[in-house]
């Protein structure tokens, strides 16, 4: 939920790609999550943003799958 925050709003998004780092201060006063939570997840959540933003629609397919509730495999 975090990482399609970052995609779908744009001044998040842009200080996102201006400094390749998650927006901590800016997502942290719209969201409620831990800051804790975010830093561990890091890694994660940057690579589901650049997903989201680039043409690869096979892992954005994917995504949307597993946001619906998940794929059974």
């Amino acid at each position: 939920q975090l990482a399609r925050l970052i995609a779908e709003n744009q001044n998040l998004y842009d200080k996102f790609k201006k400094t390749g780092n998650i927006p901590m201060t800016e997502l942290m006063k719209i969201t409620d999550v831990y800051h804790g939570t975010v830093e561990r997840n890091r890694k994660y959540i940057i690579a589901m943003v650049v997903i989201m933003k680039s043409k690869m629609e096979i892992l954005q397919g994917y995504i949307k799958d597993v946001e619906k509730g998940g794929i059974r495999v």
